[in-house]
């Protein structure tokens, strides 16, 4: 279901609802994008968790400038859409800055069930501040350093987040975690388009397979960050 919306600094935007017929988890997903992007390159992901029977919403976040992201603001738009849901679950996820506002998002609703953060590009340090409120239960999926990652440097900032569990794709860049992608970050952020593909598809099984789990977890203020190299294929 497509609905249009108006954000409370005037713009306006789309979100996407895909309910599925059979729903598996108690939460509902709101999902964002990443910086002077939208909720297409989503697309693939989103069906992937409705079709696993995650209910989830995509919306595009009409605040983001060339020269400024308004992270907070898109955080603003996500926990105003989580507002229109018949749910008292939500787990935020999101793809490089799109994963900032979710961190924001989370830090700042008490629905909040759980977090999946792609290829998570902070600012400022705004992200890791919120995430160190966040109580979890969380996952956080990540690619090889670059240009387009901050080269990784605020990555290293989750490892100090209590409850989340970090997932590393040495060999997938970042445009491997938007699906679809597009020429423009193919040819920015990817030294191998053929390889970032298969990666794709692995990334987006992972990250159904880690919210259909975040649904039965326990957050655990007190559980440090477990990391996991995924290397293989």
């Amino acid at each position: 279901m497509i609905s249009e919306r108006k954000a409370r600094h005037g713009c306006h935007y789309q979100t996407i609802h895909r309910q599925p017929l059979l729903q598996h988890t108690t939460f509902t997903v709101v999902m964002g994008h990443g910086f002077m992007r939208n909720q297409r390159y989503l697309t693939d992901l989103a069906s992937a968790l409705a079709n696993a029977g995650v209910p989830i919403v995509t919306l595009d976040f009409c605040n983001m400038k060339p020269w400024n992201g308004h992270h907070r603001r898109n955080a603003e738009e996500m926990i105003a859409v989580a507002n229109t849901l018949q749910t008292d679950k939500i787990l935020y996820a999101g793809f490089s800055a799109g994963a900032l506002a979710a961190a924001l998002a989370a830090a700042n609703d008490k629905r909040t069930h759980g977090i999946l953060l792609l290829d998570f590009v902070d600012q400022s340090d705004i992200g890791s501040t919120a995430l160190a409120r966040f109580a979890g239960p969380g996952v956080a999926l990540l690619g090889k350093p670059s240009g387009c990652n901050a080269n990784g440097r605020d990555h290293a900032s989750l490892q100090e987040i209590p409850g989340l569990q970090l997932e590393h794709y040495p060999a997938a860049s970042h445009c491997a975690f938007e699906s679809p992608t597009d020429w423009l970050c193919n040819r920015i952020c990817s030294d191998n388009t053929k390889t970032d593909q298969q990666w794709r598809a692995r990334i987006i099984r992972d990250a159904v397979d880690a919210i259909l789990q975040l649904d039965r977890a326990v957050p655990d203020i007190n559980a440090r960050p477990r990391e996991t190299v995924r290397e293989d294929l």
